[in-house]
C-alpha cells in the first residue's frame, strides 16, 4: 500500500514537471508537489497509527481446517492446525494475504491441538482476554448437540469450516430452541472478535 502512494507520489510530481516545464517560475509546481507530500505522510501516519491500535481475534474461514489470526497491531500470531492442506508455502501465501489487508508485517506460528474439538477462547495470552468469549466447534462432525451442550462454558458458538454444513444447520437448529448463538464461518465468511490487554497491577 506504501509503495503503492509513494509511486503516485513520484508519478505526480512527473506530471507537475510536464504541466510547468515551460512556466517561467517553478514555485507552482514546487507548491504543489510539497503540499501532495504532506498530504501522503499525513495519510501514512495516520495508517500506522490505526494499525497500531487494532486488537483481534479472527477466525478465518477455509473448509476442512482451522485458521485463526491473533492480531496486536503489526504483530500477528498464526494459529493452525498440522493437516495436508497446509505446507510452508500456503501458510506464507495466506500470511502475505492476510498481512496486506490487515497490515500485520510480523508473524508467529502457533499451532492447535489435533484431538481437541471443542475449544474455550477466553483469552489468547497472559496478558490479554477477549471482549466476547467464544467456544470453537473443529471437526465435530460425529458430535450430537447434547455432547457439546455438557462441554460449552459460553453462550455464543462458532462453528468454522472444518465442520460438515450439513451438521452446522443440525446444531444451529437446535440452538435455536434453547438461545444460544451459533454462528457459522462457512454461512457468514471470517468472523472477528476485540481483545484488551489486562489491566497493569
Amino acid at each position: 500500500l506504501y509503495t503503492w502512494k509513494v509511486t503516485t507520489c513520484l508519478i505526480l510530481g512527473i506530471v507537475l514537471i510536464l504541466l510547468f516545464k515551460k512556466s517561467k517560475s517553478l514555485k507552482p509546481f514546487f507548491y504543489s508537489y510539497w503540499i501532495w507530500g504532506i498530504i501522503l505522510l499525513w495519510d501514512i501516519y495516520w495508517q500506522e497509527l490505526r494499525v497500531k491500535e487494532i486488537q483481534k481475534l479472527y477466525i478465518l474461514q477455509k473448509a476442512h481446517t482451522s485458521i485463526l489470526i491473533h492480531q496486536h497491531g503489526k504483530y500477528g500470531e498464526f494459529i493452525l492446525e498440522k493437516n495436508k492442506f497446509f505446507n510452508d508455502r500456503a501458510i506464507r501465501k495466506i500470511q502475505e494475504n492476510t498481512g496486506k489487508e490487515l497490515g500485520i508485517i510480523h508473524w508467529k506460528e502457533r499451532f492447535l491441538p489435533t484431538s481437541t474439538q471443542i475449544l474455550h477462547l477466553d483469552s489468547l495470552q497472559k496478558n490479554c482476554r477477549l471482549a466476547q468469549p467464544f467456544d470453537l466447534i473443529r471437526h465435530g462432525t460425529n458430535l450430537r448437540f447434547e455432547e457439546i451442550q455438557e462441554w460449552f462454558q459460553t453462550p455464543v458458538w462458532i462453528a468454522d469450516g472444518s465442520n460438515k454444513v450439513w451438521k452446522i444447520k443440525e446444531w444451529q437448529s437446535h440452538a435455536q430452541q434453547v438461545d444460544l448463538q451459533l454462528y457459522s464461518t462457512p454461512e457468514k465468511g471470517f468472523i472477528s472478535f476485540d481483545c484488551h490487554p489486562f489491566p497493569r497491577r
